[in-house]
């Protein structure tokens, strides 16, 4: 029996890999939600910069009529899911919500195998899906590795109204799907001063301390790419060694929606 599927964005910044982001899930997912913010969750009040790109790629891209934009000032993550959540809930039906960040790709064959674990009859008691991550530090060609240790929740039932913890990683029963993975281009950003920035919002989205970034910008990121013996360089105090090390990797290796056609990211990074 086919599922339905209806995926949610929160967003204020994070503009550069929205439209790949879109794409790569476009085919799998009924509607696209949208929770546009104006206020970033430090508080800062400033335009919103993925709206533009938004509104662009749907005028090309949305033959089927799947994109929803909702414009709230929300201030916290908690609070920009429970307005998409709440939205959902009481304007759509569908079986499942895609928890998906604007600088998250998907390739088709990880879509295909987690709708074989949504569908799956074994799998009827469990509320929230997660998957593994292949994470891009400094250049969309630097991938972490071994994969890092955070499984993130991607898929929860839509009778799940509320998004318990971080993500909703406390939502449970929880199931890890082992052999699907997404694409997380966390630090890839058009400059050093929106690094600087998402690292602040991260850690406040998660509800932990960061590490001193400006020792981290010197020690770590500076070297990355030129010294192969930097380690342990995961943002978030406690969880440094959860990003061990990077390997360089090439355009046949970046999700497939990148292989059709020249993205202005993949172009910077690679000239």
């Amino acid at each position: 029996m086919a599922i339905s599927v209806v995926a949610l964005y929160k967003t204020w910044s994070g503009e550069e890999f929205v439209d790949a982001s879109m794409a790569s899930i476009y085919k799998h997912v009924d509607k696209i939600i949208m929770v546009h913010s104006n206020v970033s969750w430090d508080g800062t009040h400033s335009e919103n910069t993925v709206l533009p790109v938004v509104v662009a790629w749907s005028i090309k891209n949305d033959m089927h009529g799947k994109l929803i934009n909702l414009i709230y000032d929300t201030q916290s993550q908690p609070e920009q899911y429970a307005v998409g959540m709440n939205y959902i809930k009481n304007n759509l039906q569908c079986d499942y919500v895609m928890l998906i960040d604007t600088d998250e790709v998907w390739d088709e064959q990880d879509l295909l195998r987690s709708q074989r674990y949504l569908e799956s009859p074994a799998n009827r008691r469990i509320n929230a899906f997660c998957c593994n991550l292949h994470t891009y530090v400094k250049s969309p060609f630097y991938r972490i590795t071994p994969p890092e240790m955070c499984k993130p929740t991607v898929f929860v039932r839509s009778n799940v109204h509320e998004l318990l913890g971080v993500r909703g990683n406390k939502v449970k029963p929880s199931l890890v799907m082992p052999d699907v993975f997404m694409h997380h281009f966390t630090l890839v950003r058009n400059n050093i001063n929106i690094i600087k920035h998402k690292i602040q919002l991260s850690n406040i989205g998660d509800g932990g301390p960061s590490v001193n970034i400006n020792k981290w910008l010197i020690n770590k990121w500076d070297k990355l790419g030129a010294d192969p013996t930097v380690s342990d360089f995961h943002i978030s105090k406690n969880f440094e060694r959860s990003w061990k090390g990077i390997i360089k990797i090439t355009k046949q290796d970046l999700p497939e929606v990148f292989q059709c056609k020249d993205h202005p990211m993949i172009k910077k990074f690679e000239g």
